[in-house]
């Protein structure tokens, strides 16, 4: 499974602990609240990666279930995007 952000949102730095997540296809904006795994999730999550290699490279500062718990936030909130056998899921 590949794993990056979706294609149809912009995310902005609104201060060192707030993120804007703006998206395009709905023109909806919102505000969350991000610590240093989100940031660094996010900044991985830029260009498409194996999920072996994204939990490979937060791994050495974070526990596995710290970051299972951001992939899941990042999901549920319409920001991260699955490949499972090359079709996108959003």
């Amino acid at each position: 499974m590949n794993l990056k952000l979706r294609d149809s949102i912009y995310i902005l730095k609104e201060s060192e602990d707030t993120y804007q997540v703006i998206f395009t296809s709905t023109r909806k904006i919102k505000k969350f609240r991000v610590d240093s795994l989100v940031k660094r999730a996010i900044d991985e999550l830029k260009t498409e990666q194996s999920e072996e290699d994204f939990m490979k490279a937060l791994s050495g500062k974070h526990p596995r279930k710290d970051i299972d718990n951001c992939l899941h936030a990042l999901e549920s909130f319409g920001i991260l995007m699955e490949n499972k056998k090359n079709k996108f899921y959003f």
